[in-house]
């Protein structure tokens, strides 16, 4: 009789254990590839709702080129979230960018280059701030950043009090963003190139491979000989050079300078970080998952365009976007 039982038991758990291990590899499998699916839905979705009007080159075009400066600082962003960091000051670091560039051009006559060069450098200084500042001297990335995002701000209000200018910009300039490579602007050919480097760098050389040892363990890393405080700071100032080449390409877009030009991209570069985090499995932060987020938040904004959505969803709809990656991700951790 204890015998039958115990067979019993013995069947029970041996039927048990493949079928708990079939729900979490199924539950782990659609937390992991439902960003994905969401995306397709999202897409016959839009399609259904306005036939011959979505699926079209001229959408595609657009959805890539409104994602075109999205993804150049999203992509920079991913490699300081995945060193365990945050930036809140790319934005200001873009709009100041900007300024400086078009000042340039405008009131000191320089050729295009030199102007470049001038906001890139403001990009090198405010990224290596924010480097100094978190690496050395203790300071709370969200804190720091903010602060340093605050001082960029401020100095890009003092060059032009607030003015947008549309005049005296050199065609040339206007130009990096606005020339057609192969039917596409070729600020998106721009966008994909940064990505790819971006992507490269982070996955086969040193430095990548020392960002995510860090961002695993600043100990082990330190043990291991890794100088984790140069590695902090050359992150920042990677995304401070990126982010300054972004609100270049903001300028040029526009054929303009207009105040405040980059925090607008704020909450859609994390919104995409953690979509591309949830894509990868919640397992690390990649540039190139980071961009296919962002042409998820792209296709997202140009539907809802195309449905005539007010703009006040657009911003609800990124939020609870945000929070819904966040949380799929982490529930895909667990299982």
């Amino acid at each position: 009789m204890a015998s039958n039982e115990n067979s019993s038991t013995s069947r029970a758990n041996r039927t048990a254990v493949p079928r708990n291990k079939r729900t979490i590899f199924s539950l782990g499998f659609m937390m992991r590839y439902g960003v994905f699916a969401v995306f397709v839905l999202m897409v016959i979705a839009f399609s259904v709702l306005r036939p011959g009007v979505f699926l079209q080159m001229g959408t595609l075009q657009a959805i890539l080129a409104d994602a075109a400066v999205l993804g150049v600082v999203a992509a920079a962003l991913t490699l300081v979230i995945a060193i365990g960091e945050f930036d809140l000051s790319f934005g200001n670091i873009a709009g100041l960018a900007g300024a400086v560039a078009v000042f340039g051009l405008k009131e000191m006559g320089l050729p295009v280059p030199i102007s470049i060069l001038l906001a890139l450098g403001a990009g090198v200084l405010f990224g290596l701030l924010n480097g100094i500042t978190v690496a050395f001297g203790r300071v709370p990335a969200l804190i720091a950043t903010l602060a340093v995002g605050s001082m960029a701000l401020g100095l890009e209000r003092s060059i032009w009090d607030d003015k947008t200018i549309y005049d005296g910009i050199p065609s040339a300039f206007i130009g990096i963003a606005g020339t057609k490579v192969l039917g596409f602007p070729s600020l998106v050919v721009i966008s994909i190139l940064i990505v790819l480097a971006l992507s490269l760098m982070s996955s086969f050389t040193v430095f990548g491979r020392r960002i995510y040892a860090v961002g695993g363990s600043d100990e082990a890393a330190r043990i291991a000989g890794i100088r984790t405080n140069r590695v902090r700071v050359l992150t920042f100032v990677l995304m401070g050079v990126v982010a300054a080449f972004a609100g270049i390409l903001l300028s040029s877009q526009a054929a303009s300078y207009y105040p405040r030009s980059g925090t607008s991209l704020l909450l859609p570069a994390f919104a995409a970080c953690f979509l591309g985090w949830s894509a990868a499995g919640a397992s690390r932060f990649y540039p190139a998952y980071t961009y296919f987020g962002v042409i998820f938040m792209g296709t997202l904004s140009t539907g809802l365009i195309i449905l005539q959505v007010p703009s006040w969803v657009e911003d609800l709809i990124q939020g609870a976007v945000l929070v819904s990656a966040v949380l799929l991700a982490r529930a895909a951790r667990k299982a």
